[in-house]
């Protein structure tokens, strides 16, 4: 009120969670940030990495506070301004990114189940950051796959989690034999994005 903004949308949100500045060997310790339950932090791809807070403040929905589980994902931000602003979305712009104001006017969702792909792709060339070079992440429906490659003593390490029952990661459920087939279609999904970003970088 005071900076004159009752008719201004405010979005509070974070890019990563906290930095808790552990390695590897570590991962499941908390030093610095703590994003419990969730697992570790800033720079990984496990839920305290990559889950952050959403708040939506739109005047004219002032008095309709709601909360959802929808997942939503940061490319989701610009096509709902546009259309909270009543303006036109633009699908060929906001390619990966869907508008959530149904979420916001009632269509909540009591499960996080992601529908579409979320996809995660981390590339460094410091050992120091993050032992792994690169890795990646996809979640959809209720399976999370993530994909370690370590440079240094050239071995992958892949992690399966079902994010309903596990949403702190702590089965790994590679080894199961009937999710055979979700890991064979996430990283051919995966494989596709990925193989599309780099080629937007290195162009």
């Amino acid at each position: 009120k005071n900076l004159n903004l009752q008719n201004t949308i405010i979005v509070f949100t974070s890019d990563n969670g906290g930095n808790n500045n552990s390695r590897w060997e570590s991962r499941t310790k908390y030093l610095g940030a703590s994003n419990a339950p969730y697992r570790h932090g800033k720079r990984w791809l496990y839920e305290g990495g990559i889950r952050v807070p959403l708040i939506i403040y739109d005047p004219i929905r002032k008095n309709m506070s709601k909360i959802s589980l929808h997942p939503t994902i940061g490319t989701d931000i610009y096509p709902t301004l546009l259309q909270l602003a009543g303006l036109p979305l633009k699908p060929e712009v906001h390619i990966d990114g869907k508008s959530i104001v149904p979420m916001m006017d009632g269509v909540l969702a009591k499960k996080r189940f992601i529908e579409r792909p979320f996809f995660w792709y981390y590339q460094t060339k410091s050992f120091a950051l993050n032992p792994t070079e690169p890795y990646w992440s996809i979640i959809k429906g209720r399976w999370k796959l993530i994909n370690y490659n370590f440079n240094q003593n050239e071995k992958t390490r892949m992690e399966l989690y079902d994010m309903l029952s596990d949403p702190f990661e702590k089965k790994n459920l590679i080894i199961t034999a009937k999710n055979t087939s979700h890991m064979t279609e996430y990283r051919i999904m995966t494989a596709k994005n990925i193989s599309h970003i780099t080629e937007r970088l290195s162009s």
